[in-house]
């Protein structure tokens, strides 16, 4: 079944083992929702009953539509109405989101890219008719949500055809750091009901500055209004909020700035901001040296992670009152995720550890157009499904 927009503006797909399972375009979250209170949610969800099944629904799924965002309630994991209703959580037999790097190209040359082993013309820059048959093709694999990504789509000249191609078919992302992000771009964005991811690390210029630089290239080719990406990203988060913008901060955790993570989160709730998205830095083969230095080995990861998920869960319980969602992603399993290359190639994350490879394409035989059934093999759907419903061990 086909990802459906329902009247409220929530997309759903059903999937046999798990139920549904919903995107929420103004929080940026995914659920999956008990297969007996289908019936009574599509209704609610179309406009054809007043109250959803239970109340946790009304304040996850009704956010931005049926409540305000001030009266959201962000449960983990995102199961409802309440992990009870599992005794385990079956993978969703189909990916739940797609990243689609339209462009290889970007303003910043971040020292942690995970996705320097596409850029810079490793895979070509696609034109018009690429766009329309890749937007095709991942279409067909039924997703929930495509995250335009890159490089930096907001530098592609085909941005806006493909969330045209995409749009009310599938919930759309975009990430981007936003250091080139134009007044008629946030409109788009408004108008055609796009979520804005925009990367941050650090409010405080210096530290953000080292793990994020602007590109040499690209600073001597565009020049810019900026001196450096947080100020860029900072201007783009508060452009976004004031324009009606749905927008959540990434932020990449490091030994840089987790000191920094505590007031930051402060500063983007006073923003307006109320999705969060911190990840670890995740290897590929382009930075693993680099990787090393920011993070330090397994034990090392394992520290970090359990202290900044100490440190920021416990100030959204207590001074953000949870007005904001937060997701900390660990990164752990590296083939949890599906990407689409500039050219329409389909590739995953390989184990590091074990191959040393980086990127895999995930089916050799048809590397733009892969059978569903090399997806299942390459990408891990059990930590695919985890990844967005937010499962922890």
């Amino acid at each position: 079944m086909p990802a459906i927009r329902t009247k409220s503006g929530i997309f759903i797909r059903e999937n046999p083992e798990l139920g549904l399972i919903t995107y929420n375009p103004f929080s940026g979250l995914f659920y999956a929702c008990a297969s007996k209170d289908k019936n009574k949610l599509l209704r609610w969800l179309n406009g054809n009953n007043s109250e959803p099944p239970s109340p946790i629904y009304k304040k996850t799924l009704g956010v931005g539509w049926d409540i305000a965002i001030k009266d959201a309630e962000y449960p983990t994991p995102h199961l409802l109405p309440s992990p009870n209703e599992w005794a385990t959580v079956p993978p969703a037999n189909m990916p739940i989101l797609i990243n689609w790097l339209i462009t290889g190209n970007c303003p910043l040359a971040c020292k942690y890219c995970y996705a320097q082993d596409v850029m810079h013309g490793k895979y070509p820059e696609p034109d018009i008719k690429s766009i329309n048959n890749i937007a095709d093709k991942i279409l067909s694999y039924d997703p929930l949500v495509v995250v335009l990504t890159g490089g930096d789509p907001i530098v592609s000249p085909h941005l806006e055809r493909a969330i045209k191609l995409l749009r009310n078919k599938v919930g759309i992302i975009v990430d981007t750091c936003g250091y080139s992000l134009k007044q008629e771009q946030i409109e788009m964005f408004r108008d055609y009901g796009v979520l804005i991811r925009i990367s941050l690390d650090s409010e405080i210029p210096r530290i953000n500055r080292f793990l994020r630089p602007v590109s040499t290239e690209f600073k001597t080719s565009n020049g810019g209004p900026f001196a450096d990406s947080a100020k860029a990203a900072l201007n783009a988060i508060v452009e976004c909020v004031d324009n009606d913008v749905k927008v959540t901060v990434h932020s990449v955790a490091t030994k840089n700035n987790q000191s920094d993570f505590e007031a930051f989160g402060n500063k983007l709730f006073k923003l307006g901001v109320r999705g969060w998205r911190i990840l670890l830095v995740s290897p590929c083969k382009a930075n693993i040296k680099m990787y090393n230095k920011l993070i330090g080995d397994k034990t090392s990861q394992k520290r970090f992670y359990s202290r900044i998920v100490e440190q920021i869960m416990s100030k959204q319980r207590n001074t953000w009152y949870e007005g904001m969602s937060v997701q900390i992603i660990n990164n752990a399993i590296p083939n949890d995720v599906i990407l689409v290359a500039p050219d329409g190639t389909y590739l995953t994350e390989s184990n590091l550890t074990k191959q040393n490879s980086g990127k895999v394409i995930i089916d050799l035989e048809a590397p733009k157009n892969p059978k569903i059934e090399c997806i299942r093999t390459h990408v891990d759907m059990n930590a695919h499904t985890a990844r967005y419903l937010y499962l922890h061990d």
